[in-house]
């Protein structure tokens, strides 16, 4: 018999070779087929999982995958709680197609985290972790995005080892235009953790007349983040309207740098605004356009730097984290109110941001409203509990 729109396919423990969704197994709107384990069951997939073009409203739930990772194509489909784990040189899961819901996975020891195309999909409360080298791959990273309109929210990515990764240039995010059909527009990444051994946070690079469009990569926000240990938080070549809003990095290494824009290699030039971040204790504070060419544009405002031993010229004003050295705080678990980077009373960075709500940065890391209080918090968390919006503070400038 086969499955129907509004079906609900029920799995039994135990270790299977491949799941695969396609020709007239579909749902549709209202009446999602759902692929589940039974219970609370191993449920083990040994050939990976494929949601093929053709499907659409279809949603896994709750499987372990190994052997080979997980292929999202079609419309509305949905990838949930599950397992994706030990594949060296190869991706845990790689979304295509429109509409889909990526949320609540653990992917672990993949080269290549999460690959996503396509348009309109939302990549939510996933935890990769621990990328690890594999035969047949030159690179590794957490997440490569290219298409429009994706939302990553609330992703943990952390674990990976220097060791483990090679020669790799470990990147959080990273897109750019050398094939047809790579391309980058209206992207947010708001409220991700993200630490241990890797190399940029955000890596972009733009061109023109690329593809039929006049730019390949634009509107990019990235808010609300937290980022630590790395060689940079972001290098930034021929983007258009790149948005940094309201994120904390910590621990740039020796010989890092902050933020670095330039036009991209044919020329292209950069727009970026860089507002309310906090830059704590690293080597080099740099939010700088390199080259510029006509076109150029770098606004910064309301950020603030902060190292014991720093540069001429540069505020010395401690941010006040809770813990430093703790990003996701003594419960380990990551986006709760135990937090280390959560602003401490007395902070500086309390109230001294500046309005940034027309990059549609309206809530903290947390989900809590902007601003509790006179103004906006600089950094990742609002600080909850303050005088109410409308009584004078000083509010500092950097």
């Amino acid at each position: 018999m086969m499955s129907e729109a509004g079906d609900e396919v029920v799995v039994r423990e135990g270790r299977y070779w491949r799941i695969e969704v396609g020709g007239r197994v579909r749902g549709k709107e209202g009446k999602r087929l759902v692929i589940r384990r039974e219970g609370k069951g191993k449920v083990v997939v040994q050939g990976g999982i494929e949601i093929k073009g053709e499907a659409g409203y279809v949603s896994v739930e709750g499987i372990e995958v190994v052997g080979d990772g997980v292929r999202v194509d079609g419309k509305a489909n949905e990838v949930r709680d599950c397992y994706i784990h030990d594949l060296p040189g190869k991706t845990g899961i790689e979304v295509r197609g429109e509409g889909h819901r990526v949320v609540g996975n653990r992917v672990e020891r993949v080269s290549f985290g999460m690959v996503v195309w396509g348009k309109g999909h939302l990549i939510e409360g996933n935890e990769v972790c621990r990328l690890v080298w594999g035969s047949g791959v030159n690179d590794c990273d957490y997440v490569r995005f290219f298409g429009e309109g994706h939302i990553f929210r609330r992703n943990y990515l952390h674990g990976t080892k220097k060791e483990e990764v090679g020669p790799a240039h470990v990147d959080g995010w990273q897109t750019y235009a050398v094939n047809p059909g790579e391309y980058a527009r209206d992207i947010l990444i708001e409220g991700n953790i993200l630490t241990d051994h890797f190399m940029h946070g955000v890596m972009m690079e733009g061109r023109k007349e690329w593809g039929g469009r006049a730019y390949s990569a634009e509107n990019i926000t990235i808010s609300n983040n937290v980022f630590t240990n790395c060689l940079s938080v972001g290098m930034v070549f021929g983007v258009r309207n790149v948005q940094w809003v309201n994120n904390t990095f910590v621990g740039v290494r020796r010989r890092g740098m902050g933020i670095t824009f330039r036009p991209a290699v044919d020329g292209t030039p950069v727009t970026a605004k860089v507002r309310n971040n906090i830059f704590y204790d690293s080597d080099w504070y740099e939010i700088r356009m390199m080259r510029p060419t006509e076109g150029c544009i770098l606004e910064g405002e309301g950020n603030l730097l902060f190292r014991s031993t720093l540069p001429a010229g540069v505020r010395k004003m401690d941010p006040l984290l809770v813990a430093p050295t703790d990003p996701i705080g003594p419960d380990g678990i990551p986006f709760t109110a135990d937090d280390g980077y959560i602003l401490r009373q007395g902070s500086p960075c309390i109230d001294a941001g500046v309005t940034a709500d027309d990059a549609g940065v309206t809530r903290d890391i947390l989900g809590m409203s902007r601003p509790q209080g006179a103004g906006w918090d600089i950094g990742a968390y609002e600080v909850q509990g303050r005088a109410p919006a409308g009584e004078e503070i000083q509010a500092g400038r950097l």
